[in-house]
Formats: C-alpha cells, structure tokens, sequence
C-alpha cells in the first residue's frame, strides 16, 4: 500500500492515508479465449489480475503471491478444482482466500453447503454477464479483506 499526504490545510495540519491496493485476483478457465476475455473485464474494473491454465498453476501461483479471490473453474479435467480448493485451504497463507466456482452447466443448489464447507464464498453458472462476475468478485473480495483484519 502507498501512502498519501494530503495538501496542508490552512492551520498549517495536513492528513495522511494509506491508499488500498486493487484486490488481487487469480483465475482459471478452461477455454482460453474466455480467460482472455475474463482477465480484461477484470483489469478494466481496476482489479490486479492473474490468470493460469490449471489449477497446479493457480496453486503455486497462489502460494507465491496471495490472491485475495480465486476464480476457479469448475469444469477442469481430473477433480482439479475441488484438489485446488483443498490446497488452497490448507496452506496457512492462502487459507483467506475467496473462491469463486464457475459452472459450465446450470448449478444444483443442493450442493452449495457441500460447496461452502470446502470453502468456496461464490457460485458463478456459466453463462455469466459481466456485471454478475464484478459484482461476484467485490463480493468475494470483500470477505477476503474482511478475513484478514
């Protein structure tokens, strides 16, 4: 974070804050182009954006600079979301983490307690607008930042 000094006011006192930092955002999808098209919605809204094509790649990116939220792609080959969700939970530096779960199918909501006890904050269904994936992710974001007071 950087900090910021204000302009001295007239009595001579002038104001300091510490200026956040865009949440920091990891992501994985398994088409290219859509990760493509995810990442510069998200770095248009201002967000610090990272993606990765798998989710060994989100582990060890994750481990190596903490995402606040992590996008993950429900439709990886091999139950590699539900292996990352779990790495991702157990490591103390990324345990914090929001985790957004996109489906390619529409989602059963039976299975979103399973879901939040495996530590996800967010459903997404495919397909999402982008202002449904912005909203998600200041959402996640949010209780990310939250977690880490």
């Amino acid at each position: 974070m950087s900090q910021i000094t204000c302009l001295p006011e007239a009595d001579g006192s002038s104001e300091s804050f510490v200026e956040p930092v865009a949440a920091r955002v990891l992501l994985t999808e398994i088409n290219e182009s859509r990760r493509a098209a995810l990442t510069a919605a998200l770095d248009e809204a201002g967000y610090a954006t990272a993606s990765c094509p798998d989710a060994d790649a989100v582990v060890r990116q994750a481990r190596t600079a903490t995402p606040d939220v992590v996008i993950l792609d429900a439709s990886l080959p091999r139950s590699q979301a539900e292996q990352c969700m779990r790495a991702l939970k157990r490591c103390a530096s990324t345990a914090g983490v929001s985790i957004v779960l996109t489906f390619p199918h529409p989602f059963d909501p039976r299975h979103l307690s399973e879901l939040i006890d495996q530590g996800v904050s967010a459903v997404l269904p495919k397909p999402f607008g982008r202002a449904q994936l912005l909203e998600t992710v200041k959402s996640a974001a949010a209780k990310a930042r939250r977690k880490q007071i």
